[in-house]
């Protein structure tokens, strides 16, 4: 099962190693819940499944992939297809709940993470996307977002360090 997470994640990610904001292929044969890997014993399992959040994140902010749905925007959607979203307050909640071991075993993906929340959420509020979302959340998450001290105004220039920090290469993927 790690080997296929790992696997169906590389297939996502093709391309990462150049950009976070490509548009990657989110076709449902790759799909896993990662949020749920964050705290995965296996460093693989939970690298790939940060480098899916970002990569996410990413595809969000440059608007060539939009991949995160709301439970309300699920429940919506035909049960057979329900099962292949990626819900964004289950990313924030598992996001929120592992921040410290994320910012521990890769301190400059956790920039780059906060980096994109709070850019997103200062382009458009998350909570006028997510209106069904108890407000605590984005509440708590723009306590940690403040607290980072990032700068949304500042892009963080330092991809190549993250791919380096996440050991992969800038030319392919391992």
């Amino acid at each position: 099962m790690q080997g296929e997470i790992v696997a169906n994640a590389n297939q996502i990610l093709k391309g990462v190693q150049y950009d976070f904001e490509l548009a990657f292929d989110w076709d449902k044969a790759y799909y896993e819940p990662y949020y749920k890997y964050f705290s995965h014993p296996d460093i693989e399992v939970r690298k790939y499944s940060l480098l899916i959040f970002v990569g996410g994140l990413g595809n969000w902010r440059l608007e060539s992939g939009h991949i995160f749905k709301s439970t309300e925007e699920m429940n919506k959607i035909n049960p057979d297809e329900k099962q292949y979203k990626y819900c964004f307050e289950d990313y924030i909640r598992s996001f929120l709940k592992y921040k410290e071991s994320i910012k521990q075993e890769f301190p400059l993906l956790y920039s780059r993470i906060l980096w994109y929340l709070l850019w997103l959420d200062n382009r458009r509020p998350f909570d006028s996307i997510f209106t069904s979302v108890d407000s605590q959340l984005f509440a708590e998450l723009r306590y940690t977002l403040t607290a980072s001290g990032v700068d949304a105004s500042k892009f963080q220039e330092n991809f190549l360090a993250i791919i380096e920090e996440v050991g992969l290469t800038h030319t392919r993927l391992k």
